[in-house]
């Protein structure tokens, strides 16, 4: 599927979890912008994968590429082609309101150089980074709008083409989890404006995980960044 010109990309990175899946590509198709969806499958089993139907395009990887790296192959392909100016990034299991992408688009759209800007939880947070507690949500006063980050929250962030033609794709390195932590500070160093938007509400009950894989990836990217 190719997106008609000016129309906003959504690329889903998923993993072995269709009924997530199938819950998150029902937001982003709840949305209240239309959105051109793609589904990068990481080797899930093909009984799983097959459940992407409709008007949804699936691209499937014979191995686990990680987090970044399947991204990157749908982003380069985003960039190569004419299209609309921003692209949305989530993993399989985020829950945007309906609302969630158009207040995004509309804040970003309001900044000349906004490059990179996600939704938030509806908690007083923001996505920062410490040389003690690494990349996390650190306590904030909630205000509205745009709010300048670190980084973008993962769970749901859009990104501007301009942006990511200046300052690359994800660094592959990463593997899955904090590669958002690098792209945002590699934006900002490039002066480009990064932002969380207050009342931009996603939901993510797949968040809180505690495999060994999970700890160690957070840790080892820790210190990546």
């Amino acid at each position: 599927m190719i997106a008609e010109a000016g129309e906003t990309c959504a690329f889903v990175v998923h993993w072995k979890n269709p009924e997530a899946l199938e819950r998150t590509l029902a937001a982003l198709e709840a949305q209240t912008v239309k959105l051109c969806i793609t589904v990068v499958d990481n080797a899930s089993p093909v009984e799983s994968a097959a459940r992407v139907g409709g008007a949804v395009e699936l691209l499937r990887s014979e191995r686990n590429e990680g987090y970044g790296p399947a991204l990157n192959r749908v982003l380069a392909r985003w960039l190569a082609r004419p299209g609309g100016r921003y692209a949305v990034i989530c993993p399989h299991d985020a829950l945007p309101r309906p609302d969630c992408v158009e207040r995004i688009l509309r804040a970003m759209q309001e900044r000349t150089r906004a490059g990179l800007a996600s939704a938030e939880y509806g908690s007083a947070t923001l996505p920062g980074y410490t040389l003690l507690r690494g990349y996390d949500l650190y306590p904030a006063a909630r205000g509205s709008g745009w709010c300048p980050v670190d980084y973008p929250n993962g769970t749901l962030f859009v990104v501007a083409r301009e942006c990511l033609d200046e300052i690359g794709l994800f660094d592959e390195r990463y593997f899955a989890y904090g590669e958002e932590c690098d792209l945002g500070r590699r934006a900002l160093a490039a002066g480009w404006e990064v932002g969380q938007v207050w009342d931009a509400l996603v939901e993510n009950p797949g968040r809180v995980a505690s495999s060994r894989t999970v700890w160690y990836l957070n840790l080892r990217n820790g210190l990546l960044a």
